[in-house]
C-alpha cells in the first residue's frame, strides 16, 4: 500500500503502485484502486469525467522527458475509490 501525505498534484505525480490512499487537510482518507493507465493523444481522446462511480483521474504530459513541454500526449492514470 502507498501512503500518501497530502492531494498536491506533486505528491500525486510520483506515487508508484497500484493503490492510492489519499488524505486531505480535513482528515477525510480515502483509499483508491488503479484500474486504469493509459496514454492519450489530447488531440484525439477525451476524458469521461461524468460517471456514477467514485472516480479518480490523474493527468500529466507526456512523454515524461521530453525536451519540450506541451506536446499533445498524456499520460492518464484513473483509478476507483474503494472507500
Amino acid at each position: 500500500m502507498i501512503v500518501l501525505a497530502g492531494s498536491s498534484g506533486r505528491t500525486l505525480a510520483f506515487a508508484p503502485g497500484d493503490l492510492l490512499k489519499l488524505e486531505s487537510g480535513k482528515g477525510l482518507k480515502h483509499l483508491y484502486k488503479v484500474v486504469a493507465i493509459d496514454i492519450v493523444d489530447s488531440r484525439k481522446g477525451s476524458l469521461l469525467l461524468d460517471t456514477d462511480l467514485a472516480m479518480l483521474s490523474l493527468v500529466t504530459c507526456y512523454p515524461f522527458d521530453a525536451g519540450e513541454s506541451g506536446g499533445p500526449l498524456r499520460y492518464v492514470v484513473t483509478a476507483k475509490m474503494l472507500y
